[in-house]
């Protein structure tokens, strides 16, 4: 009897470069470890609701667990593919570094307050904490620096406004009604 050697999908290598144990994946999209431990290597794929709580939690595209994970390039068209796969694998991983940095530092913080002592280095300790969550902030875009001004700047921002607008032509009452409420909250139309 010969067994099917089954090929990793692109979900597959993206769950496992997050660098999560099975344990902590479990728990983050509820989930059970032995199930997630099939997920990893491939041996089976997550049902539909698993992918939504995997995508909510690690950035794993839904359409990833039905492509393979190919590694090697064999033509310019799939290097291309594999390069944005690898980049995909990249931001996976440092998202998901990232927020376990935060939660460390975050978790730290509570303790240093908690804790009590000179409130000087209390003070201290809280201005590196909010550095680095500031920090780390800028680096995954998850951060709320960002003012109304410079989003109604954006590139993503004006195919927004431009699709609401084609949306709400034929409704000239509609379209008046969304103009008046972002000139209430000072967003230029």
């Amino acid at each position: 009897m010969k067994t099917k050697l089954l090929q990793r999908s692109r979900g597959a290598v993206l769950l496992a470069q997050t660098g999560k144990t099975q344990e902590e994946i479990a728990a983050r999209v509820h989930a059970s470890r032995s199930l997630v431990s099939h997920w990893i290597p491939g041996r089976r794929v997550p049902s539909a609701a698993n992918r939504v709580a995997l995508r909510s939690a690690y950035g794993i595209p839904l359409e990833a667990w039905d492509e393979p994970f190919e590694a090697a390039p064999t033509d310019d068209a799939g290097a291309a593919k594999r390069s944005k796969a690898a980049a995909e694998v990249a931001e996976v991983s440092v998202r998901a570094q990232a927020a376990q940095l935060s939660r460390v530092v975050r978790e730290t913080l509570e303790r240093v307050q908690a804790a009590g002592g000179e409130p000087e280095w209390i003070l201290k300790q809280s201005r590196s904490a909010t550095a680095i969550l500031q920090y780390l902030g800028k680096l995954t875009g998850e951060t709320q620096e960002m003012s109304e001004a410079r989003i109604v700047r954006l590139p993503a921002w004006r195919r927004i406004q431009s699709a609401i607008e084609h949306a709400l032509a034929r409704w000239p009452e509609a379209m008046n009604a969304v103009g008046e409420e972002l000139q209430r909250i000072g967003v230029d139309g």
